[in-house]
């Protein structure tokens, strides 16, 4: 029989801790978990790439091969876990990044598809060679490696953003990364897209797709506002 490679998920949590007991529900497949509890920090941000870095490394001293970086507010669809360990032992020993289908929430029940919006794509699985590089940037770091030698694929699977789930929640998220990164050093083209309704389109996530475990939608509205909520004034990151 061919070995499954060992698989750790990483993550860091602050306002959305609430969240973390049905991300752990959903990932339930994997063999260990390193996170980081970001709760005391006095600073409105943590720094995204050194604690992922951290984190990744702890994640290999505890016995990872593999490693799935999520966060959470994200969900990936029912079933998940088998289609992740076939990949991960068609692929041991490879240098590969896996990719999800980013289906960002834009309703309980609906993800939006216009535009950049269907076009998104979550490289956040991969196994961990020696050198591994990764991003140091302190907001918007990439998941993946930076290596070259990385080749990326796109499993068929979808990965569910629950952050955007109201207009006052993606309001508030809009104005988190405007006031952190105001000259758009770390994403070109700015946050304003983020609450920009233009062309709008709107996809039912399909009944053979669901994630779980699925909370009513006031639920996951109720809890994403309280935690946007909960910011506190921004200085821009240097």
């Amino acid at each position: 029989m061919t070995r499954t490679p060992v698989l750790f998920a990483v993550f860091a949590f602050r306002h959305d801790a609430h969240l973390v007991p049905d991300l752990l529900r959903n990932i339930s497949f994997v063999d260990g978990v390193v996170s980081h509890d970001d709760r005391r920090n006095p600073e409105p941000w943590f720094d995204e790439g050194k604690v992922r870095s951290r984190l990744i490394d702890e994640a290999r001293e505890r016995g990872a091969e593999w490693v799935l970086v999520i966060d959470p507010d994200e969900r990936l669809e029912r079933g998940a876990g088998e289609t992740i360990r076939s990949f991960m032992r068609a692929n041991d020993g490879r240098a590969v990044l896996g990719g999800f289908r980013f289906r960002e929430m834009w309703t309980s029940t609906q993800f939006r598809s216009d535009g950049i919006w269907g076009e998104k794509r979550k490289f956040a699985l991969f196994p961990l060679i020696d050198g591994i590089e990764m991003s140091l940037a302190p907001v918007h770091t990439p998941r993946h490696p930076l290596n070259a030698e990385y080749e990326r694929t796109i499993l068929d699977l979808d990965l569910y953003h629950l952050k955007m789930l109201s207009a006052s929640a993606r309001t508030a998220r809009r104005d988190l990364y405007t006031a952190l990164d105001p000259a758009r050093a770390f994403q070109s083209i700015g946050y304003d897209y983020l609450t920009d309704e233009t062309d709008l389109a709107l996809t039912r996530i399909a009944p053979d797709r669901p994630y779980l475990p699925r909370r009513p939608g006031w639920w996951l509205r109720r809890q994403v506002e309280r935690s946007t909520r909960a910011q506190k004034p921004v200085m821009p990151l240097s």
